[in-house]
C-alpha cells in the first residue's frame, strides 16, 4: 500500500486537528492496537501522535483554565467557558505568537523548573490580546466574556503555582500554609482588580468537592466569622454553598416515590453531600450568634434531619404495601405472604424508591443526627425481607398452588433486598429460588 497523496494528507490532518479530545484519544488507542503495516498507516499514526503531543502541550499551558471549560458546569461553579475554548486559544496562540508556542513545545517540566516560563508568557500574552480583541484572538470568545477570560489568563501563572498547594490549603491549616494562601491571594489582587475572588473561582474548578473552597477562604481570612465573610468580596462562596444545601434538601423533601430507585438513590446522595457541605461550612467559618449565615445553617441542619427521618420511618410501611402479609399459621405478630393477587407494580416502585434511599444516607447518619432512626429502619426492613423470602421459598418448595405467584413476589423481594443490603444478597435469593 502506498503513502497518502498530498491532498489526502492535508485532508486527514484537518480532520485530526478538528477532532474532539475524546475522539482523538480513541483514534490513538485504535492505532496502538492496529499492527497493520504500510506507508499510509504509518503517516496516519504519525499525524495522530503529533496532534496528541501538541494537545498535551496545550493542556499544560492552559492547565489552570481547563476545568472551567465544561459542557455541564459542576455544582457551585459560576466561572464557565465553552469546551471548545482551549482549542480556539491554542490555534490563536500558534497563529499570532508562533515562536512562543514553539518555545512551549520545547520546554519541559523538571524538579528545578516545574513551571516552564514559556507557559506563563503565553498565558499573559493571550490575556492581553483577548482583552484587546486583536487578530485571531477576536474570535476566541464571545465579546461579553472577553474581559473575564483575559483576567483568567493573566492570573494563570499565579493559579499554576497555587494548584500544587491546594491540598495543603484545604487540609490542616498551619501558619506557613495560611501565609502562602494569603500571598497568592494578594498577588492575584495586584494583577487585576477582582483577582482574589477570581483566583479562588479558578482553584475551585480543580476541586473534586467544590464546597471545600471554604477552607481556602478561611485560610485567606484567618478563620473569619460569618458576619465578616458575608459582608466581604468572598461572600458568594458561602452563599453558593448554602444555596446548594437548600437545593439538595429540596430533593429529599420533594422526593416523588413514584420515580423509583434512581430517584431514591439520588435523594440519598443529596443528603450525603449536604451533610458534607454543612460540616465544611462549620469547620471553615466561625458561626456568630444570630449571624447572617448561622441562623440559616442551623435551620438547614434541622430540616435535613427531619426530612430524612420522615422518609426512613416510612420504609417498612412501603415494603409492607409491596409485599403484603395476611394472618396465618405462624405464631407472633407477623402473618405469611398474601398471594391472592399479582404484585402491585406501583407499590413496588414506591418501596424501591425508599429502600434505595436508605443505604445512601448511611455515611451521613452519624454526624447528621438520624443515625438511630436509619439503623432501626434498615434492620427492621432487612429482617422483614429476609423472613418474607423464607416464607416464599417454603411455598415454592411445597409446590403449593400459589407457587407461580410466589416466584413473582420472590423476585421483587430479591430486588428490594439487593437495594438494601447489596447485590450479593439478591444473588443469594435468586440462587436459592433456582434450586427450590
Amino acid at each position: 500500500m502506498g503513502g497518502l497523496s498530498s491532498v489526502q494528507f492535508e485532508t486527514l490532518r484537518t480532520l485530526v486537528q478538528s477532532a474532539p479530545d475524546a475522539a482523538l484519544r480513541s483514534l490513538d488507542l485504535a492505532m496502538e492496537s492496529d499492527t497493520s503495516g504500510g506507508a499510509a498507516m504509518g503517516e496516519i499514526r504519525r499525524l495522530i501522535a503529533m496532534e496528541s503531543a501538541d494537545r498535551n502541550v496545550r493542556d499544560r499551558v492552559l492547565a489552570p483554565l481547563l476545568p472551567l471549560c465544561r459542557a455541564a458546569p459542576r455544582p457551585l461553579q459560576r466561572l464557565v467557558f465553552l469546551p471548545a475554548l482551549p482549542g480556539r486559544l491554542w490555534r490563536a496562540l500558534n497563529a499570532e505568537l508562533p515562536s512562543l508556542a514553539e518555545a512551549a513545545r520545547g520546554a519541559e517540566t523538571t524538579e528545578d523548573e516545574p513551571f516552564p516560563r514559556p507557559d506563563d508568557v503565553l498565558c499573559r500574552e493571550a490575556g492581553k490580546r483577548v482583552r484587546e480583541r486583536s487578530g485571531a484572538f477576536a474570535a476566541v470568545v464571545d465579546p461579553a466574556e472577553a474581559a473575564c477570560l483575559a483576567a483568567c489568563l493573566e492570573l494563570a501563572p499565579i493559579a499554576r503555582r497555587a494548584l500544587p498547594r491546594l491540598s495543603d490549603w484545604i487540609g490542616r491549616h498551619t501558619e506557613e500554609r495560611t501565609a502562602a494562601a494569603r500571598v497568592a491571594y494578594k498577588d492575584a489582587v495586584a494583577v487585576v482588580e477582582d483577582g482574589g475572588p477570581r483566583l479562588l473561582e479558578m482553584l475551585m474548578g480543580h476541586l473534586e468537592e467544590p464546597w471545600v473552597i471554604l477552607r481556602v477562604v478561611s485560610a485567606v481570612m484567618d478563620h473569619p466569622g460569618d458576619d465578616f465573610v458575608a459582608a466581604s468580596e468572598l461572600a458568594s462562596f458561602g452563599e453558593r454553598v448554602l444555596d446548594d444545601i437548600d437545593a439538595r434538601l429540596a430533593l429529599v423533601t420533594g422526593l416523588d416515590l413514584s420515580r423509583g430507585r434512581e430517584a431514591g438513590a439520588e435523594a440519598g446522595r443529596a443528603v450525603h453531600v449536604a451533610t458534607m457541605e454543612i460540616a465544611a461550612f462549620e469547620e471553615a467559618i466561625e458561626m456568630t450568634r444570630n449571624g447572617p449565615w448561622a441562623v440559616r445553617l442551623m435551620g438547614q441542619k434541622r430540616q435535613l434531619a427531619s426530612a430524612v427521618e420522615k422518609r426512613l420511618k416510612f420504609v417498612e410501611e412501603a415494603i409492607a404495601a409491596a409485599l403484603p402479609l395476611q394472618a396465618g399459621r405462624r405464631k407472633g405478630p407477623r402473618g405469611h405472604p398474601r398471594l391472592s393477587h399479582d404484585p402491585d407494580l406501583a407499590a413496588l416502585v414506591r418501596a424501591e424508591t425508599l429502600v434505595a434511599f436508605t443505604p445512601e444516607v448511611r455515611s451521613a447518619a452519624a454526624v447528621a443526627g438520624f443515625g438511630a432512626v436509619r439503623a432501626q429502619a434498615a434492620e427492621a426492613s432487612e429482617d422483614r425481607l429476609s423472613q418474607y423470602v423464607e416464607d416464599l421459598l417454603e411455598v415454592i418448595h411445597l409446590q403449593a398452588p400459589e407457587a407461580g405467584r410466589a416466584r413473582l413476589y420472590l423476585d421483587a423481594a430479591a430486588e428490594l433486598l439487593g437495594l438494601l443490603s447489596g447485590v450479593k444478597a439478591a444473588q443469594l435469593v435468586r440462587r436459592r429460588a433456582a434450586a427450590a
